[in-house]
């Protein structure tokens, strides 16, 4: 069984409660915590601010490699599990991968967002284009935004169609 589908489970059972002192939801501002996370290459940093309701969620990215290497992007989606097609910025060279030299077909993604649990436990669905020395490709992927019991740490687990396994990207609230 995943991780995410155990935490999951933990939420839907009650066994992970919000902390009524700490910040209760996914809204703020998170920096990667790099010794805790999967590989980032090639990036440094990964900072995302979180803005939430119960019907939309952005999610704002800063990816940076350096000084003169900063990417970012964002989205913003309805919570509602309805698919919505969102333009692409930034979109010459794959963020997810930009060191493969995988380009983005077009400059558009669909997306659905569903909350597991009230603005604690959020799964955001992604379809992509990309294209690469072969062929243009679709790539699925699945997000899932899980926020600590003390709201200060946030998992986020990344299942891609184009790789096997997860990946796995722990945040600390900023």
């Amino acid at each position: 069984m995943h991780i995410r589908t155990l935490l999951v489970l933990a939420f839907a059972v009650g066994l992970i409660a919000p902390n009524a002192a700490a910040q209760s939801d996914l809204t703020g501002t998170w920096a990667v915590d790099r010794t805790r996370s999967d590989d980032l290459e090639p990036w440094r940093n990964i900072e995302l601010r979180i803005d939430a309701t119960d019907e939309l969620v952005t999610v704002a990215r800063t990816l940076s490699a350096g000084r003169r290497n900063v990417r970012q992007d964002s989205i913003a989606v309805a919570t509602d599990g309805s698919r919505t097609e969102h333009a692409m910025e930034n979109s010459a060279k794959w963020l997810e991968q930009p060191h493969l030299g995988v380009f983005l077909e077009d400059s558009k993604q669909v997306l659905s967002a569903t909350w597991l649990a009230p603005k604690r436990a959020l799964e955001i669905m992604s379809t992509q284009t990309v294209q690469t020395s072969q062929a243009a490709i679709d790539v699925d992927i699945r997000s899932t935004y899980i926020l600590s019991n003390d709201g200060t740490e946030m998992t986020v687990i990344v299942d891609r169609s184009s790789r096997p396994g997860q990946l796995t990207y722990v945040y600390t609230r900023q």
